[in-house]
């Protein structure tokens, strides 16, 4: 039985390199809210 799972993508970026890895991760999950820093 699948579950219903959520993510909640948190990251903290003081020159926008996770940034940029966080949104990677965000478009390769499928999921369609913004990522929160």
């Amino acid at each position: 039985m699948m579950k219903n799972l959520k993510t909640f993508i948190v990251y903290y970026s003081r020159t926008g390199n996770t940034k940029v890895v966080a949104e990677l991760i965000q478009e390769k999950i499928g999921e369609d809210r913004s990522c929160t820093n």
